[in-house]
């Protein structure tokens, strides 16, 4: 269905930002000069930190109404 399309292309563009930011972020951790594992709990944190944990609730919301 469109709603579907419309919700993977979404998540597939989340993603990507997601991974892209994270790895930016543990490359210029590098250029800094902080450890590598401080760098990788880091990004682990941001990439994480950019998933909606709300976006099943916004998407039955928007089902309902």
């Amino acid at each position: 269905t469109p709603l579907q399309a419309e919700i993977r292309r979404f998540i597939v563009r989340l993603t990507f930002f997601s991974l892209f930011i994270g790895g930016l972020l543990f490359g210029l951790g590098f250029a800094i000069g902080y450890p590598v594992i401080l760098n990788f709990i880091f990004a682990i944190g941001v990439i994480t930190a950019n998933v909606p944990e709300g976006l099943i609730v916004e998407i039955t919301i928007g089902l309902t109404l």
